[in-house]
């Protein structure tokens, strides 16, 4: 009988505490830091009005940062409208391609917290930004950079985009 009543004790403590983790969990502020590595971005929600002031004639990448993760349906219901989950930045961001035409109802009914476009020095490495370029990069033949292609992009435009910057002989 006493066991019966310290095990009932001891079922009852741990149900109390789990009871609290999950409240504190659940209660605990989000962080909506996204740190890239040229800046941080701590925007307040607009619930993604820069989305539709936006040009929707022409494709583009962006930030999308969600209240929450999307789930599989909110994925599917993106990639439907032609919208690509490309990379999670942290902070509930994630780097997303926008195709052209794209209808902007979709994302109303998306948990989105804010938006906003990439910036040309977000896609630059600091260092080469500085134009500290290591040694080992510095080659009789020029200067070795790894290149980074969104998926979106085939990888035959991608050729031919990289042989008009003169990055490919």
């Amino acid at each position: 009988m006493i066991i019966a009543k310290r095990n009932q004790l001891v079922t009852f403590s741990l149900l109390l505490i789990l009871l609290f983790l999950v409240q504190t969990s659940l209660s605990a502020p989000k962080s909506y830091r996204i740190e890239l590595p040229t800046r941080t971005i701590e925007e307040s929600a607009d619930n993604g009005v820069w989305l539709s002031q936006r040009s929707v004639d022409e494709a583009t990448v962006v930030l999308l940062q969600f209240n929450d993760h999307p789930d599989a349906f909110a994925k599917r219901a993106l990639g439907l409208a032609g919208v690509q989950l490309q990379e999670y930045v942290g902070g509930g961001a994630w780097v997303a391609y926008l195709p052209a035409g794209v209808d902007q109802s979709v994302f109303d009914m998306q948990d989105i917290r804010w938006a906003g476009p990439i910036l040309e020095s977000d896609k630059i490495d600091l260092r080469v930004a500085a134009s500290e370029i290591p040694s080992w990069a510095d080659t009789p033949d020029g200067i070795l950079f790894a290149v980074a292609i969104m998926k979106n992009i085939p990888e035959s435009e991608a050729e031919v985009l990289l042989r008009q910057a003169g990055a490919i002989p």
